[in-house]
């Protein structure tokens, strides 16, 4: 049983970061590295917004995936109290399995939120124009919604870098109008 549920969060982290690198490699042209970082600080910063929606909609199928095996197997677990050997046995692997399953949301919530981070961090998304920086701060609040849900975290990681990256678009912004400004008063 440990192994088993060892193994089966083992696929769902491969499948973050495989999903995550297949989404972002579709917006880059010619760069073979499999280094996520790398990969999206190859994201050209007019399609930063289009390759985070994708990465998130990627990312929201295996949370999705995930939320319904925990779900199925809550509804599929009856427990029967008898006092044979055999079925305390069966019952603390269920018991087991259950706080694996529940402890495995969080745990594929991180795993999801390192790889949404990663990409802020890298993809130059503060360079986009505002309406498209305006998109992905609303991407960005529902897959911190879906996170609520999904495993009750209030994605404090995430909301730091949602906070970061737009002081950055707003700097990045002013600079800009200030020097286009300042063109112009010449």
């Amino acid at each position: 049983t440990q192994a088993a549920m060892e193994q089966l969060h083992m696929y769902y982290s491969s499948a973050v970061n495989e999903s995550s690198i297949e989404a972002v490699k579709e917006y880059i042209n010619g760069v073979t590295d499999t280094k996520f970082q790398d990969l999206c600080q190859s994201v050209p910063p007019d399609k930063a917004p289009t390759c985070l929606l994708k990465l998130c909609e990627n990312l929201f199928l295996i949370m999705r995936s995930y939320y319904l095996l925990v779900d199925w197997n809550v509804k599929n677990d009856v427990d029967e109290v008898t006092n044979n050997v055999f079925d305390i046995e069966k019952n603390v692997s269920r018991e087991y399995i259950r706080q694996k399953l529940k402890a495995g949301l969080v745990r594929i919530w991180h795993d999801v939120q390192a790889k949404v981070s990663t990409f802020l961090k890298s993809s130059g998304l503060e360079e986009c124009p505002f309406e498209k920086f305006i998109q992905s701060l609303g991407i960005l609040r529902k897959l911190t919604q879906v996170a609520e849900v999904f495993c009750g975290d209030k994605s404090d990681i995430l909301q730091d870098f949602i906070k970061t990256q737009s002081v950055m678009y707003i700097k990045n912004y002013h600079r800009g109008r200030m020097d286009e400004l300042r063109l112009f008063l010449e």
